[in-house]
Parts: C-alpha cells; structure tokens; sequence
C-alpha cells in the first residue's frame, strides 16, 4: 500500500525560500534562511521502463522515484539597523535579493548552493514483515560549509534560544505570571525559588514514581491479568468458541 501510495506521489516546486528571525538587544538581529530553486519528485521513467521490460518476478512491483533538489543553501545574515522586523513583507523583499544571488551572499552562506538528486527504489515483492524494502542513493554536488566566528555564535544562541523553549514546554505550568515577572513585586524571590523547587520536584517525582512498591505492584497485577486472560483465549480457541474482543479489550488496553 505505501509503495502504491510513493507510486501515485507527483511534486513540483519552485523558488523556496524559508526565513527565522532571531533578534538579540546587545547583537542585533539576525536572519537564518534556506532557499532552493526547485524541488521535484518525479517517477523515474528510465529505470522503471527497465523493471517493466524484465521478466523477473523479482522486478514486476518495482517502484523508481527520483527527487531533484536545485540549488539548496543555508545562509546566516545580520540585519540592517533600518530594517524592520516587524515588517515580514520588507524582509522577504529584502530578502529576495539574497536568493536570486544579488547581494554578493557567498560570504554570509553557511552551506554554499548545491544540487542533490535522491533515488528511491521501492520493492513489494521483498517485502519483510509485510513491508516493502526501500533502497535510497543521494547523490549531491561539492559540499562546501563555510561558517565566521560571528555566524557560529548566532548558531550557539538559536540552539541555546530552542533549548529554553523546551524547557519552558516543560516546565511552564510551574511559572510564576507573567504580571509577576514584568516587575519585582514584593516576595519575587519567593516566586522564583518556588518555580525553581517544584520543577525539580516534578523531575524527581517521575523518576521515585517508577521504582515505588505502588508501581511495582501494579504492575505485577497487570501481569497476572495479562497471563489469565491469554489462558482464557487458548482454552476458548482450543474449543472451537469465538473470543470476544469487547470482554477483553479494556484489561488488554490497560496492559499495554
């Protein structure tokens, strides 16, 4: 079904280009993109012609794809004071220039345009499992990663930037508001040791709740439920009697 589905698949795009703003009051602003010229996902009619013209059985479910990526580079660009980061309008304009290769961009890429060609041969009549086995060869041009010291720390402070927002998905629910924050109110380093404590308290909670007798036991029992209502199916399969999925759906749920 998946190899009929990759078959059937049909893509053609053009001139991409993905732009994230990361903005620092003592730095400044900066731009990290990735544009490409064209992506396409297309059968591959010469291989497939091929597997189509053989006999063998191993050949006749065959499916050739080949995804032509053109031009593909990730850049890192520092902002202009005048522009506008509130303006996404502008700074896609403005931006433009930047992949049409207008503003001498070579030194602010971090991996210089490249074009890549991925084929990927997928065989029904291998199939593991029930799975079709899938073959996949990338083929790509000179890679160059070039990258300045500037360029390296605006890497450091998005990796650092996405780090805290998981964190804060984490552990948001434990913070105090933000009216709190804006301003030291009076107790603020109370708020914030408490923020502190029950978020390492969650942590420590999650761990102790896995290796308590509680746990354990109920485990054991969902076990013992497990083996009784297994016994049960044989004894009814044995018989010749259809086992109900309803009367033993919910024990196996809770189990797994």
């Amino acid at each position: 079904m998946s190899a009929k589905i990759l078959d059937n698949i049909q893509v053609s795009i053009q001139n991409v280009h993905i732009i994230y703003v990361e903005s620092h009051n003592d730095q400044g602003s900066f731009i990290f993109g990735l544009v490409f010229n064209s992506l396409s996902m297309q059968t591959d009619t010469q291989k497939q012609s091929f597997a189509m013209s053989l006999m063998a059985r191993s050949r006749q479910d065959e499916v050739n794809k080949k995804i032509n990526i053109s031009n593909v580079g990730i850049y890192c660009q520092q902002l202009e004071e005048q522009q506008n980061l509130n303006d996404v309008g502008a700074l896609t304009d403005a931006q433009s220039n930047f992949s049409l290769g207008l503003a001498h961009p070579r030194d602010d890429y971090l991996i210089n345009p490249f074009c890549v060609t991925v084929s990927v041969l997928a065989n029904n009549s291998g199939k593991r499992d029930g799975v079709p086995q899938y073959d996949m060869t990338a083929e790509l041009t000179a890679l160059v990663l070039s990258i300045d010291e500037i360029q390296l720390q605006q890497i450091l402070n998005l990796c650092d930037h996405f780090t805290i927002c998981a964190l804060r998905t984490k552990y948001g629910r434990y913070r105090p508001p933000e009216s709190f924050l804006s301003k030291r109110h009076k107790g603020w380093q109370i708020m914030w040791w408490q923020y502190a404590k029950d978020s390492i308290m969650a942590d420590v909670k999650r761990r102790l709740k896995k290796t308590s007798w509680r746990f354990l036991g109920k485990r054991l029992e969902y076990r013992r439920k497990y083996v009784n209502l297994y016994r049960t199916k044989l004894e009814l399969l044995q018989k010749g009697q259809v086992v109900r999925f309803s009367q033993y759906s919910m024990h196996f749920l809770i189990i797994l």
